[in-house]
């Protein structure tokens, strides 16, 4: 029973389960010496109706973290890291080997990915955002950020916006993260992750993951930058 109510939608089946439960419960007033059945009856809709409730959001949240490596097995890309957003919006992979980066983006959660290969080169910039204002950035033909931005990194993955940002150090909470990523394209020169969005305190575990996802990917893109810049530069 359990596994055809999971095959319906999640319309039919709510639909089934909290009739029975209703009409079992209106029966359990009515019923005289049955009661007790009735009773137990709408307990059971009841209980199945949570499990089932249950195992299908377990199911609908794996089904949205496998569709970021499902859509870059699709496209044939080999990927040595990847990350997925919270939101399940966006994502991001690299290829080390073939130089090449995934970037992904969608609508809706229920959408397929859009997916979009870049190579190394065309790589020009990218920044870190917090609650609208930039922290830090990196990109080609500049410094990198100046000595201040270089030490931040150095001194850890946590260190880059703690260190750097102003507001940040004035407030205990944080509205958003996101990684902005500018691209050699006219047509189509940015991409954006978000790493949080929602109020959340910033000595919380959620946010330092989400920073230490950021800072981490901030600096797989950065060392890109920088190598392409002095692959330039002996080009030159």
């Amino acid at each position: 029973m359990i596994n055809l109510l999971m095959k319906m939608s999640d319309t039919a089946r709510i639909t089934i389960l909290f009739s029975g439960f209703l009409i079992s419960s209106i029966l359990t007033f009515f019923s005289g010496f049955l009661w007790f059945v009735f009773f137990i009856l709408t307990f059971s809709f009841l209980g199945i109706w949570i499990y089932t409730n249950g195992k299908s959001t377990k199911m609908y949240l794996n089904k949205l973290q496998q569709s970021l490596p499902d859509i870059l097995n699709e496209n044939s890309f080999a990927y040595d890291d990847s990350y997925l957003s919270f939101d399940f919006l966006t994502g991001i992979a690299i290829n080390q080997q073939e130089k090449e980066i995934a970037l992904l983006n969608r609508f809706n959660r229920d959408d397929k990915f859009n997916f979009r290969k870049i190579k190394f080169e065309d790589l020009l910039e990218v920044s870190i955002y917090e609650d609208g204002g930039l922290v830090t950035k990196v990109s080609r033909g500049s410094q990198v950020g100046g000595a201040l931005i270089g030490g931040a990194i150095a001194g850890g993955a946590g260190a880059i916006i703690g260190g750097l940002s102003g507001r940040s150090q004035s407030n205990d909470m944080s509205n958003r993260l996101s990684l902005m990523i500018i691209i050699n394209d006219l047509q189509n020169p940015y991409h954006e992750i978000n790493f949080s969005i929602g109020q959340i305190e910033k000595m919380s575990k959620i946010y330092q993951m989400n920073r230490n996802n950021l800072n981490k990917w901030f600096s797989i893109l950065k060392v890109i930058i920088n190598q392409k810049e002095n692959e330039s530069n002996l080009v030159r």
